[in-house]
């Protein structure tokens, strides 16, 4: 069986076995050589109890195995307690956006209305700060004891001018009443009636955060733990006990002379 060898110059060639320690001329660089004698290791010798060495000579490698990776395993009851906490949160911000809109709502109607009315206050206060300092003036001239005729003069031009504050009052009220005035009665007035519209929905979202709230509380009073169960169980106890005893005022409040 020929065997593979390496020249000086390190061209590959096969050579026979016989032909180890003699010459050989290589074809690629045409080098004169001897052939090195191959020794060939003899193979391994195993006692008869070596049944450990046998098995690390004759098995195969074996490649590691990746170690599975584990996904973390959440329990039925833990999830359903997540479960409830965001339900309980969702129910809970929907209440509190819910009683926010309507006070937000009722503040509106109210500011446009103080409005209105602020403005016909400014207006009024004005003229009635310069109709009391003339009439301030005139009540001082009629008081003199010895009153002159350049002190009767003036009273009557005083009462001209108050007169005149009068007429401009008048005429001002009434450009107002028709113009700005107007537009802010009919702000307050629209935003008023859009509040009473909008407070069913505000309601109807009050009422459905509730139930989500107590849906919440009810899961998480069952499956909580601790102190945070019988919070959940006393918070839904009041809810309901607040239901009720609203619901019976209610009614107890309703006209039932137009039922009859």
């Amino acid at each position: 069986m020929p065997l593979e060898i390496l020249c000086p110059a390190g061209h590959r060639l096969q050579v026979m076995p016989d032909q180890m320690n003699q010459k050989v001329r290589c074809p690629t660089c045409q080098q004169v050589f001897v052939v090195p004698e191959q020794r060939v290791s003899p193979p391994p010798v195993f006692k008869d109890n070596d049944l450990a060495g046998l098995a690390e000579a004759t098995a195969a490698p074996v490649k590691p195995r990746k170690k599975a990776s584990r996904m973390p395993q959440i329990e039925v009851a833990t999830a359903v307690r997540y479960g409830a906490q965001a339900i309980l949160m969702l129910g809970l911000m929907l209440v509190l956006c819910a009683r926010g809109c309507d006070t937000l709502g009722n503040r509106e109607a109210a500011r446009l209305q103080a409005k209105a009315k602020l403005a016909k206050d400014q207006f009024n206060d004005t003229f009635e700060t310069r109709r009391s300092s003339i009439q301030a003036q005139i009540e001082d001239l009629n008081n003199k004891k010895d009153s002159s005729k350049e002190d009767n003069t003036r009273v009557k031009e005083l009462r001209e001018k108050l007169s005149d504050i009068e007429k401009d009052r008048t005429k001002q009220s009434k450009e107002k009443t028709t113009g700005e005035w107007r537009s802010m009665e009919i702000d307050a007035r629209d935003a008023a009636a859009n509040n009473v519209m909008s407070a069913y929905w505000r309601e109807l979202l009050f009422v459905f955060g509730t139930a989500i709230f107590s849906l919440g509380l009810l899961a998480l009073g069952f499956n909580g733990q601790g102190a945070e169960r019988w919070i959940c169980l006393s918070m839904l106890a009041i809810i309901v006990f607040s239901l009720y005893v609203g619901g019976v005022a209610w009614i107890g409040a309703l006209p039932l002379n137009g039922l009859r």
